[in-house]
């Protein structure tokens, strides 16, 4: 972590990718005998800390590494041969008797033998006979046994053989070129990444190291461990800001940074060499060149968050439009510091810098996609982005606190400020959410028919009396006498019929208006048109035609009440013919111009 003033960064280090050979198991044919005893034993130490290692030089009585349990020992014989321990190496088998025969003076509950061969049949038959005479024996611990521990312990190794010369090393890394290679697909890999973050755990007890490869590179992040008293990390270096406008542009973007906290990625072109001074068991000690510099700013959460309104202001100082936004995070820099916040969708980013010597603010904010929320949600914002262009000004002020924390003019609109006609959509979606009390998202794609539709539920809603069809209408009509349609309306007449349900379907679901009136104030029966045969109902299905400028229309509401003439037609007070049996109105649209 480097601290610039009051402002604390995290390092990030790009270094360039090497193919590492991981040493997690040994060759063992290349060993010698102590160096077998020496590994084994660290290892059987780490796997029971209250193991003892007996120095044989004057006669190890049988055993090599024990491990007490209440009063008994369990006693592990280490032998290092590799090989085989078949019938024509007698002198290894008596060996491993005579050990257990001396095993046997300590009445040890359990006996293990460490070596670094896996038994073949005819070994295993001969361990075997062996434990019908040493009832303690346990296990035959070989080759796979041992280098399933040590690969959970690679650190071991590398005590063990850190003065070894240079020709086992190799022997060592041509020994895991195989598994290396990850020949074991996913699972391998899996190992691998699982096994590098364990040692990562284990490089420093004061700071975190995390390593993410990248296209040819390896991003390694070193930050202080939290509630940690890290030894801090020290950099030196010079930046190196060409006459150019990229020169320039770069300087000014460290020299923000630094001033109010803040992130910079610089190419090695603009750093100087570095002198890094940081805790040995980091390795990153030294002066080198470097091709690319992370420096990440480390926030302050705040806790409570703080709450403030971002307010468009027109040129004369009125308010447009205002939204909430919620600030989670401050920066520390040597003049200033800066506040990081979003709105409820966060799909603003608003950043807030304060220049505590000069006293003064500066906003900037940006967008992002927004997500598909629903109308009502989503409004509060889209109508501050339709109000954020020029020459418009945005102010922000805490919650409670009517004094500006910052004013600042708007240059331009945001990439992807709302007109207009999207606002406007919106806002009758959210009308008919109202209305219809159901929840649904903004529809990601509208279509110009989608919109007429959604524009005319609104209209409903809002207690109009909507034009939905002109020109000429049908309906289906159950008269008394369908003989003498003509006679009972030879010119002019009105017609009006009741939905009890008007659905309309928005974002792929059926939404239900209430009952509707849908009505024709004059039309008359259409000319040459001959009326249809008469329906298994009685019915027949009739065309009218509308004088020219009028329409159908609709209107929310129920029922009106009915007066009954004597001649059987069902009229209203007004002298409208009510047909209760419409089925539908052909090419119902919605007029032009209305």
């Amino acid at each position: 972590m480097l601290a610039v003033g009051d402002a604390a960064y995290d390092f990030v280090f790009a270094v360039r990718r090497v193919e590492a050979q991981h040493v997690v198991s040994v060759p063992w044919e290349k060993l010698s005998e102590p160096q077998y005893a020496d590994l084994v034993s660290r290892l059987l130490v780490r796997l029971h800390p209250r193991a003892e290692v007996i120095d044989g030089s004057g006669g190890d009585g049988g055993r090599d590494v024990q491990v007490r349990h209440a009063g008994r020992l369990s006693i592990y014989e280490l032998k290092s041969f590799t090989g085989r321990l078949g019938g024509r190496s007698p002198n290894r088998r008596s060996q491993v008797e005579k050990s257990l025969a001396r095993a046997a003076t300590l009445n040890p509950r359990a006996w293990y033998l460490v070596v670094p061969i896996n038994h073949n049949p005819a070994e295993l038959q001969w361990f075997a006979e062996l434990k019908k005479t040493y009832r303690f024996i346990r296990q035959w611990h070989g080759r796979s046994w041992l280098n399933t521990q040590l690969a959970a312990h690679p650190d071991l190794v590398r005590a063990v053989l850190r003065d070894v010369d240079g020709e086992l090393l190799e022997a060592i890394r041509e020994h895991r070129a195989e598994r290396d290679m990850l020949a074991g697909g996913v699972p391998d890999l899996v190992a691998r990444v699982e096994a590098l973050g364990r040692r990562a755990e284990e490089i420093s007890a004061d700071y975190q190291v995390q390593a993410i490869p990248a296209d040819g590179w390896t991003e390694v992040t070193i930050s202080a461990r939290p509630g940690a008293q890290a030894p801090p990390i020290t950099v030196r270096g010079e930046f190196n800001f060409p006459a150019t406008p990229e020169g320039e542009q770069t300087r000014q973007q460290v020299d923000e940074a630094l001033a109010y906290g803040g992130d910079l990625d610089l190419s090695g072109q603009f750093v100087g060499p570095l002198t890094v001074n940081a805790p040995a068991e980091l390795g990153i000690s030294g002066t080198r060149q470097v091709t690319r510099l992370f420096m990440t700013a480390v926030p302050e959460r705040l806790t409570p968050p703080l709450l403030a309104t971002l307010t468009v202001l027109s040129p004369a100082g009125m308010p447009q439009q205002g939204l909430e936004i919620v600030f989670t995070q401050r920066l520390h820099g040597q003049r200033g510091f800066t506040l990081r916040g979003s709105d409820a969708l966060n799909v603003l980013t608003v950043q807030l810098r304060i220049d505590e010597l000069r006293r003064t603010g500066t906003i900037t904010v940006s967008v992002a996609q927004a997500p598909l929320s629903t109308p009502s949600a989503a409004l509060p914002l889209l109508r501050l982005l339709a109000a954020f262009v020029p020459p418009n000004l945005i102010r922000l002020h805490v919650n409670g606190d009517s004094t500006a924390l910052a004013e600042t003019p708007i240059d331009e609109p945001l990439s992807d400020a709302a007109p207009q006609q999207v606002v406007q959509l919106v806002e009758q979606l959210a009308t008919i959410q109202e209305h219809t009390r159901c929840v649904f998202a903004v529809p990601s794609t509208v279509t110009a028919e989608d919109a007429a539709v959604i524009r005319r539920a609104a209209r409903l809603i809002a207690g109009e009396q909507v034009p939905i069809a002109d020109r000429e209408a049908s309906f289906t009509f159950q008269p008394h006498d369908p003989t003498r349609l003509t006679q009972q309306f030879p010119g002019e007449f009105r017609l009006m019929h009741v939905l009890p349900r008007t659905t309309i379907r928005i974002a792929g679901r059926e939404l239900d208006l209430g009952p509707s009136i849908t009505y024709i104030p004059r039309c008359h029966l259409a000319q040459g048109v001959e009326l249809a045969q008469p329906r298994a109902d009685g019915g027949v299905t009739v065309t009218v035609e509308l004088p020219a400028g009028e329409s159908v229309y609709r209107y929310l509401g129920s029922h009106p009440v009915l007066e009954t003439e004597q001649n059987g037609s069902a009229r209203d007070a007004r002298g409208r013919v009510l047909v209760a049996s419409i089925d539908a109105l052909a090419s119902e649209h919605p007029t032009s111009g209305r």
